[in-house]
C-alpha cells in the first residue's frame, strides 16, 4: 500500500508542474499599421492583470471615436475578432493607473494611448490581457518603474474570447480534469471493510 500511495503522490505532484504554464507577453507587429515609434509595448508591464501579448508603440493616437483600420489590424494580430467600437473609453488619464467602470474578466483586449511625456512618445499600443475572475483597476510599469504620461485607454472586449464564453481548455487543464475523475472513480471502487464491534 505504501508504494502505491507514493507512486500516486509522485504522479499528482508531477502533474501540477505540467498544469501550470508560464505566460510571457508576445509582441506582434502586423503589416499595414503606422510606423513604430522609439518605444515598444514590450517594455510595458502590468500589475493586477496578466499580459499575454501586445502590439504597439504605433505612432499617434489610434483610439479616436472608434479604432481606425490600422488599429483594428493590430488588435486582430493579437487574436481579436470583434469590431472597431469600444466597450468603454477613458480619456485624460494621469499617473500609471487605469480604472475602468467595466469589470474586466478573462481574456480582455484593450488599447492604451501614451502622451508625449511618457518616454515612449505620442504612441498607441494594444494588449491581450488575462484579467482573471475580475478586476477593473490595474497599473502600468515601464522597465519596472511607475509609468507616466498615460493619455487614454479603451476596452474592446472582456469576459473570455471576444466577450463570449471561454475558449477550449489547454491540454494541461484536460489532464488535471481527467486525473481528478480517475481519482474519484478509484476512491469509489475501494472496498470499505466492515467494522465489527465486540459484544
Amino acid at each position: 500500500m505504501g508504494i502505491k500511495f507514493a507512486g500516486a503522490a509522485a504522479l499528482f505532484v508531477s502533474s501540477l508542474a505540467v498544469a501550470a504554464p508560464a505566460y510571457a507577453a508576445v509582441e506582434v507587429n502586423p503589416t499595414g499599421v503606422p510606423p513604430i515609434t522609439a518605444g515598444s509595448c514590450g517594455a510595458i508591464n502590468f500589475t493586477g492583470v496578466t499580459e499575454l501579448a501586445c502590439a504597439g508603440g504605433y505612432d499617434k493616437n489610434l483610439l479616436k471615436g472608434s479604432v481606425d483600420a490600422p488599429g483594428l489590424a493590430a488588435l486582430q494580430a493579437l487574436g481579436y475578432t470583434g469590431g472597431a467600437n469600444f466597450l468603454e473609453k477613458i480619456e485624460n488619464l494621469s499617473g500609471n493607473t487605469v480604472n475602468f467602470n467595466t469589470m474586466l474578466t478573462g481574456i480582455t483586449y484593450i488599447g492604451i494611448h501614451y502622451g508625449a511625456g511618457s518616454g515612449i512618445g505620442n504612441a498607441t499600443s494594444f494588449f491581450k490581457l488575462d484579467a482573471g475572475t475580475g478586476v477593473d483597476l490595474f497599473s502600468l510599469l515601464k522597465d519596472n518603474q511607475n509609468f507616466k504620461g498615460l493619455s487614454n485607454a479603451a476596452i474592446f472586449s472582456t469576459g473570455g474570447e471576444n466577450g463570449g464564453g471561454g475558449g477550449v481548455p489547454e491540454p494541461a487543464t484536460w489532464a488535471l480534469m481527467i486525473m481528478g475523475f480517475g481519482a474519484v472513480g478509484g476512491a469509489m471502487r475501494v472496498r470499505r471493510r466492515a467494522v465489527h464491534f465486540a459484544a
